[in-house]
């Protein structure tokens, strides 16, 4: 199977040419205009790739972006809107300048939603847990230590999900690589070197520093902002909590289900709560905003990352009755539908956007 790749500067496919087309245009009439230079590094990014395309030899009077240009502005703008907002050329003038919509399609170039392959996954564990499992050991009440083991054997439940998310995650790391020398091609600009670069790039991703909102003509709040760090900061708290509950399986000879004050439960009830706000709120957002680009793969991945934090929160509260056999199979069945997915989903755009954060921190001016 072929995936979609980030665009590269030598072979864009067809249905690449018109995002990547209005994206240049947008960004040389950005470059020439400057106004909105200092408002993100998306904006900063366009001033100095274009100084970069402007000094080149043979270069053309306005900046020349290549399409690694266009994918690294792409990853760095957040959707803030405040560039727009504060535009003279948006829409209705000629020019039509649309910095976030052209901006946000070129992101989508870099995965393709498939919310059938998670649907499936997930109707299929169901069915063959309830196939597999006898009845009555499925809707018994189970309780102490090795509880969920009795439904779903420990070796069945960790191969299903460590296959998918292993092999999800190199396939995310071939593509973030191929993005890179996509982005650092031809950058003969100086800069922080890489090492002095990360503790930068860190504190942007971590505070998500270009999605503040209430800025110059913002006409967002900083609800965005705060219903993504819920979100991202609940997902690492669950991730925190799985690594916790593996350390004590397989170093302390301790079996799930833990109790309710316990490390493991209480890092992922917190994450799976602030996983289930952002989600909701974002999908709100999103919903009230009316934009018309990209909201299919926003909703995609909020309705799983929903579900995954919505169904482990039952699970919690209903693990001592008849109905924890079943919960397991959905919960792990939503797991699964989201590793499934994890190459080429809306998730992506995390690891993109942290490789242009990097390189945005390694090109910044001192």
């Amino acid at each position: 199977m072929r995936f979609p790749e980030t665009p590269s500067p030598e072979t864009p496919s067809p249905e690449k040419l018109a995002p990547l087309a209005e994206a240049r245009r947008i960004a040389t009439i950005c470059a020439v205009c400057n106004y909105c230079n200092g408002f993100c590094e998306a904006m900063r990014a366009i001033e100095r790739r274009g100084e970069r395309a402007s000094v080149e030899p043979k270069a053309a009077a306005a900046p020349a972006f290549s399409d690694g240009d266009l994918a690294y502005i792409a990853h760095l703008c957040h959707n803030c809107g405040n560039c727009l907002t504060s535009c003279q050329y948006e829409p209705p003038h000629v020019f039509a300048v649309d910095a976030p919509k052209a901006l946000a399609e070129v992101r989508a170039l870099s995965w393709r939603e498939r919310p059938w392959l998670a649907l499936a996954i997930f109707v299929a564990v169901v069915a063959l847990t309830v196939a597999i499992v006898p009845w009555g050991t499925l809707t018994a009440r189970h309780a102490g230590e090795g509880a969920f083991y009795a439904v779903i054997p420990w070796a069945t439940m960790t191969a299903a999900t460590l296959a998918p998310f292993l092999l999800g995650l190199a396939l995310v790391g071939v593509r973030v690589a191929r993005f890179w020398r996509a982005i650092s091609r031809g950058n003969t600009r100086g800069g922080d070197s890489l090492w002095r670069a990360i503790p930068l790039a860190i504190c942007d991703a971590a505070t998500l520093r270009n999605l503040e909102g209430g800025g110059i003509a913002c006409e967002q709040s900083t609800a965005r902002r705060f219903l993504h760090h819920a979100l991202a900061y609940g997902f690492l708290l669950c991730f925190a909590a799985t690594c916790t509950a593996t350390v004590y399986h397989h170093g302390f000879g301790w079996l799930a289900p833990y109790p309710l004050l316990s490390l493991p439960v209480i890092l992922g009830t917190v994450g799976g709560i602030g996983m289930v706000i952002g989600a909701a709120g974002l999908a709100g957002v999103r919903t009230r905003s009316g934009a018309a680009f990209d909201t299919t793969g926003d909703f995609v991945l909020l309705a799983q990352l929903f579900a995954v934090a919505a169904s482990g929160l039952a699970l919690l509260a209903l693990r001592d009755t008849a109905a924890m056999g079943l919960l397991l199979a959905v919960h792990l069945g939503t797991v699964l539908g989201f590793f499934a997915t994890l190459p080429f989903g809306r998730f992506a755009h995390a690891p993109y956007r942290a490789a242009a954060l990097l390189k945005a921190a390694m090109e910044r001016r001192r």
